[in-house]
């Protein structure tokens, strides 16, 4: 049926974010292991100024989208709306789905590739 074929991609999305993380510490781990130690070095100037934008725009970006809807969801803890509650007791405990769990998979990992080219030397 329809909703079994919606849980399983569900699910699938899930697993491939899973993944996705587990890929990217593995790259970046194997991206300093494998670079001499004398290539690895800190951003100066422009490239430090550019990727310090892009952070910002990036993570602005990520709050405006993604904090109403935690908000709603009421992940931050804050007293639960007439609405959460009902939501809550339709449906048991709130969890987000496979499809925006992909898309903060993806938006957290530009943010903390950003952070570490920003704040740690890079290959």
């Amino acid at each position: 049926s329809l909703d079994d074929d919606v849980a399983k991609v569900d699910a699938l999305l899930f697993r491939a974010s899973t993944y996705s993380v587990l890929t990217w510490i593995g790259l970046l781990i194997f991206a300093y292991w494998i670079t001499p130690p004398e290539q690895i070095e800190w951003l100066e100037g422009t490239e430090r100024n550019a990727a310090l934008v892009e952070l910002s725009i990036l993570s602005t970006a990520v709050a405006m989208k993604h904090g109403p809807l935690f908000w709603e969801m009421n992940l931050f803890g804050s007293a639960p709306s007439l609405e959460s509650r009902h939501r809550r007791s339709m449906i048991g405990s709130l969890r987000i789905s496979g499809i925006l769990a992909g898309g903060l998979v993806v938006q957290t990992i530009a943010v903390a590739t950003m952070i570490i080219m920003v704040s740690f030397p890079v290959p």
